[in-house]
């Protein structure tokens, strides 16, 4: 008993978590002291994202 499925599954690849700048981006994040920036920046990348639909930025 390997698991919980009994149907086979591709293995978990993490793709995102190893792309440079998202790794670049939570170091850069984690080193911000302040919590209330914190919080302003997480809200601002919030708004851009445009709830989850890729965006041109001239």
């Amino acid at each position: 008993m390997k698991g919980f499925s009994d149907t086979k599954q591709d293995a978990f690849e993490p793709e995102n978590l190893t792309k440079r700048d998202v790794l670049e981006l939570v170091r850069a994040y984690s080193k911000i002291k302040s919590p209330q920036l914190k919080k302003q920046i997480l809200e601002m990348a919030k708004a851009m994202s445009n709830t989850g639909q890729d965006t041109k930025v001239s």
